[in-house]
């Protein structure tokens, strides 16, 4: 008995350090990914608990594993409630199906899929057999019309099956948040176009995204009037922890100013991400991060490998994290945690 029992626990660790190894491989971004060793980084205060387990959102492919949220909260609710969340399925990480889907909420933990929906709301491209994919949906409610936007990422296919370097930033609209509009082309940028994060405001589109130069990612501004013709595009400054990078963005502006969360590495691009959080006045600068939700110790964690592309939520006095996490097995889920001090202890410049 005690034999077959040591024969199972010794596969079992066998199993997760080989899937460890290749769940996550390195991926070319054409910036600190070439031959590095992959560190973690040493943080010492974290403000915010990892939420115990995942919500249970559904997906389209069945696998119920989703990635990528972005999270409105709308306190009068918007066509009959009042969280409404994109996010795309990403099953062990398939960019297949890393199409953009919809899910609504009453009360931020339990979803589902407004009646009369079907998702995905943006289908598979045609060129996937090539490399082809969507990614990286953001949500965004446009107060003159009453209307929701959904924007997202196309990186189109090439002869050798490889992603192109080029992002191309698509949106389409809704007036119930069930039919939706045909896409319509916004904005591109040869150096990547990640995770882009628009807010509406004033009557101008304000975009930001995680773009590269030669010594790594970095975070760009645009606005735009009608969402098509840009202008005031530069670089933004952020006083991030030495040797961090930026990967996947969200802001979302509060009574406090524009708060900006960080999906970033560490030297170099692989399992190595972590959440950090800031504050800007202007949009543009930036005040020091704070790191706000590592990966889990536990070795059965739903959130035990990276913690990704995440969502800030204020209701009311409170905030709230949506963030999406991986595994030691490769799996995805988005869960939800408070971000309990990290306010009062954040200064804006």
């Amino acid at each position: 008995m005690k034999r077959k029992y040591l024969i199972k626990l010794t596969a079992l660790f066998l199993f997760i350090f080989a899937t460890t190894s290749v769940i996550f491989p390195s991926q070319k971004v054409n910036a600190n990914t070439k031959s590095k060793k992959i560190e973690i980084k040493k943080y010492s205060k974290v403000y915010c608990k990892n939420a115990r387990t995942y919500l249970r959102i559904p997906t389209y492919d069945g696998s119920n594993q989703s990635n990528h949220p972005k999270v409105l909260y709308i306190p009068n609710s918007w066509n009959g409630y009042k969280y409404w969340m994109t996010y795309t399925p990403y099953p062990n990480t398939i960019p297949d199906y890393e199409n953009p889907s919809i899910v609504a909420s009453n009360d931020g933990f339990n979803w589902t899929m407004p009646k009369g929906l079907k998702n995905p709301i943006i289908p598979t491209p045609k060129d996937a057999k090539m490399g082809g994919h969507n990614s990286d949906p953001h949500l965004v409610l446009n107060y003159k019309n009453n209307s929701m936007e959904l924007w997202y990422r196309v990186n189109k296919g090439t002869p050798r099956r490889n992603p192109s370097s080029q992002d191309y930033i698509y949106k389409i609209t809704s007036k119930d948040g069930i039919k939706w509009s045909k896409p319509v082309f916004v904005y591109s940028d040869k150096k990547l176009c990640i995770s882009p994060a628009i807010i509406y405001e004033n009557n101008i589109y304000k975009m930001w995204y995680v773009s590269y130069t030669k010594k790594g990612t970095i975070i760009k501004y645009a606005e735009s009037k009608d969402s098509i013709k840009w202008q005031n595009i530069r670089q933004v400054n952020i006083k991030l922890d030495e040797g961090c990078y930026p990967w996947h963005i969200d802001v979302t502006k509060t009574n406090r100013g524009y708060e900006m969360l960080i999906s970033n590495y560490y030297k170099a691009f692989g399992k190595n991400l972590l959440l950090s959080h800031a504050i800007s006045n202007d949009g543009l600068n930036f005040g020091k991060t704070i790191d706000v939700v590592v990966p889990s110790k536990g070795i059965f964690s739903w959130d035990n490998s990276i913690i990704y592309r995440s969502s800030l939520v204020q209701v009311e006095n409170k905030y709230k994290i949506y963030y999406s996490a991986q595994d030691l097995w490769g799996r995805w889920h988005i869960g939800v945690t408070e971000m309990n001090g990290v306010a009062n202890n954040m200064q804006s410049i």
